[in-house]
Protein backbone atom coordinates (compact mmCIF):
# COMPACT_ATOMS: atom_id res chain seq x y z
CA UNK A 1 0.00 0.00 0.00
CA UNK A 2 1.35 3.33 -1.00
CA UNK A 3 0.70 6.49 1.03
CA UNK A 4 0.69 9.74 -0.89
CA UNK A 5 2.23 12.96 0.41
CA UNK A 6 -1.08 14.56 1.45
CA UNK A 7 -2.07 11.49 3.50
CA UNK A 8 1.32 11.37 5.19
CA UNK A 9 1.07 15.05 6.12
CA UNK A 10 -2.48 14.58 7.47
CA UNK A 11 -1.36 11.70 9.65
CA UNK A 12 1.64 13.60 10.99
CA UNK A 13 -0.53 16.63 11.84
CA UNK A 14 -3.01 14.67 13.94
CA UNK A 15 -2.73 15.15 17.64
CA UNK A 16 -1.65 12.15 19.71
CA UNK A 17 -4.24 10.72 22.08
CA UNK A 18 -1.78 9.44 24.68
CA UNK A 19 1.39 10.76 26.25
CA UNK A 20 4.04 9.40 28.59
CA UNK A 21 4.55 10.55 32.16
CA UNK A 22 7.62 12.51 31.08
CA UNK A 23 5.68 14.32 28.36
CA UNK A 24 2.82 15.04 30.78
CA UNK A 25 5.24 16.43 33.36
CA UNK A 26 6.73 18.72 30.74
CA UNK A 27 3.26 19.79 29.53
CA UNK A 28 2.15 20.60 33.08
CA UNK A 29 4.88 23.17 33.55
CA UNK A 30 7.83 20.95 34.33
CA UNK A 31 6.49 19.25 37.45
CA UNK A 32 8.23 16.13 38.75
CA UNK A 33 7.40 12.78 37.15
CA UNK A 34 6.51 11.33 40.55
CA UNK A 35 3.91 14.09 40.96
CA UNK A 36 2.35 13.01 37.66
CA UNK A 37 2.25 9.43 38.95
CA UNK A 38 0.56 10.56 42.17
CA UNK A 39 -2.02 12.52 40.18
CA UNK A 40 -2.74 9.45 38.06
CA UNK A 41 -3.13 7.24 41.14
CA UNK A 42 -5.48 9.84 42.67
CA UNK A 43 -7.60 9.57 39.49
CA UNK A 44 -6.97 13.20 38.55
CA UNK A 45 -5.30 12.03 35.33
CA UNK A 46 -6.72 9.23 33.22
CA UNK A 47 -4.25 6.39 32.84
CA UNK A 48 -4.35 3.81 30.02
CA UNK A 49 -2.18 0.72 29.94
CA UNK A 50 -0.67 -0.21 26.60
CA UNK A 51 0.87 -3.58 27.24
CA UNK A 52 2.84 -3.04 30.44
CA UNK A 53 3.39 0.64 29.77
CA UNK A 54 1.28 3.27 31.50
CA UNK A 55 0.21 6.19 29.30
CA UNK A 56 -1.89 9.26 30.10
CA UNK A 57 -4.63 10.69 27.92
CA UNK A 58 -3.93 14.10 26.44
CA UNK A 59 -7.52 15.15 27.24
CA UNK A 60 -7.07 14.49 30.97
CA UNK A 61 -3.78 16.41 31.06
CA UNK A 62 -5.43 19.37 29.35
CA UNK A 63 -8.42 19.19 31.69
CA UNK A 64 -6.14 19.20 34.73
CA UNK A 65 -4.15 22.13 33.33
CA UNK A 66 -7.32 24.12 32.76
CA UNK A 67 -8.52 23.38 36.28
CA UNK A 68 -11.67 21.45 35.36
CA UNK A 69 -10.78 18.25 37.19
CA UNK A 70 -8.50 19.56 39.89
CA UNK A 71 -10.16 19.64 43.29
CA UNK A 72 -8.60 21.65 46.05
CA UNK A 73 -7.23 19.49 48.81
CA UNK A 74 -6.99 20.78 52.34
CA UNK A 75 -3.50 21.37 53.56
CA UNK A 76 -2.53 18.93 56.27
CA UNK A 77 -2.03 20.36 59.70
CA UNK A 78 -0.04 18.99 62.55
CA UNK A 79 -3.16 17.75 64.29
CA UNK A 80 -4.90 15.83 61.53
CA UNK A 81 -1.73 13.91 60.66
CA UNK A 82 -1.17 12.61 64.18
CA UNK A 83 -2.29 9.06 64.81
CA UNK A 84 -4.40 8.31 67.83
CA UNK A 85 -3.85 5.05 69.63
CA UNK A 86 -7.32 3.47 70.04
CA UNK A 87 -6.07 1.42 73.00
CA UNK A 88 -5.51 4.60 75.00
CA UNK A 89 -8.59 6.59 75.75
CA UNK A 90 -9.16 9.44 78.13
CA UNK A 91 -11.03 7.09 80.49
CA UNK A 92 -7.96 4.82 80.76
CA UNK A 93 -5.56 7.69 81.39
CA UNK A 94 -4.02 8.02 84.81
CA UNK A 95 -5.47 10.77 86.97
CA UNK A 96 -3.33 13.88 87.35
CA UNK A 97 -1.86 14.49 90.80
Amino acid sequence: MRIDKAERQRVSETEPLLMSRTEAARALGGIHIQTVTKLARAKKLERVFVGRRSMLTVASVRALASGRTATPTPTPTRFNRRRINPAKTTADAEPAL
